[in-house]
């Protein structure tokens, strides 16, 4: 955990009631954030914090008190910022995969997660205590506390079919200026400029022809990342680390 992340809810009643003042006083009472800066951090008394307020920017906090069951932290400074739109199109593929994708692609900065049962996806696999709400919160607040510069909490939808996605495809990729899909017979490289981007990538197996044919024609292009064939969470991890150098070197 590299960072703190705060919410509304944390506002102490002594504090005014814009949450994002510096000067604001949050109380820390739930057992994983105050176990962790206890027994993992050793906080003390006047330490600095890096955080995070959720949906708004990031900032940083020193250490007011150290009690048995809760935390007191003092917001010294912070940055308004929220992170562009950055979706992810993922064929639901194992558990253990799509664990590592959530959690280190939020990290990266994925703000929609698009999680479709292809036609080549393992059906069991919706039935993962992965996909449950209560897991899928936890693996995001996980995935936010390890950077430093996203702050905009990644939303998560999940279709039983390919063909329910399409449906409503319209909605769920309005906010992106661009769209791309992974193919390593692809006859380009990722090259992509634009700062609010969605990608898809297959399930273990791949997309279909007639998906990637559907993605096609909702004017997602076909790109590669690596003449290998990798797998889907190397697939991923690749396509968000060649995206961020993409719009860092046209800047």
């Amino acid at each position: 955990m590299n960072r703190i992340i705060l919410r509304p809810s944390d506002l102490s009643q002594l504090s005014p009631t814009d949450w994002t003042e510096r000067g604001s006083l949050y109380n820390l009472s739930d057992e994983f954030r105050v176990s962790h800066l206890k027994e993992i951090i050793k906080i003390e008394k006047d330490d600095e914090l890096r955080v995070c307020l959720l949906n708004w920017g990031n900032g940083t906090c020193s250490v007011r008190a150290v009690d048995a069951d809760n935390l007191v932290l003092c917001l010294n400074d912070v940055q308004q910022e929220i992170n562009d739109p950055l979706g992810m199109l993922l064929g639901l593929c194992r558990p253990p995969s799509m664990r590592k994708v959530i959690e280190h692609s939020t990290s990266m900065g994925v703000t929609h997660f698009f999680i479709v049962k292809c036609a080549l996806s393992e059906k069991s696999y919706l039935n993962s205590r992965l996909l449950h709400p209560n897991q899928l919160a936890k693996l995001l607040d996980l995935g936010m506390a390890q950077d430093h510069h996203v702050s905009r909490m990644p939303k998560v939808h999940i279709f039983d079919t390919f063909k329910d996605f399409f449906k409503h495809s319209a909605m769920h990729l309005e906010p992106f200026e661009s769209k791309i899909v992974l193919n390593q017979n692809a006859g380009q490289w990722m090259r992509i400029p634009e700062s609010s981007i969605c990608f898809a990538i297959g399930p273990e197996r791949g997309f279909t022809t007639g998906e990637l044919n559907q993605l096609v024609g909702l004017n997602f292009i076909e790109t590669k990342v690596s003449e290998s064939v990798l797998r889907v969470e190397h697939a991923c991890f690749y396509g968000l680390a060649q995206l961020e150098y993409s719009r860092s070197s046209n800047q």
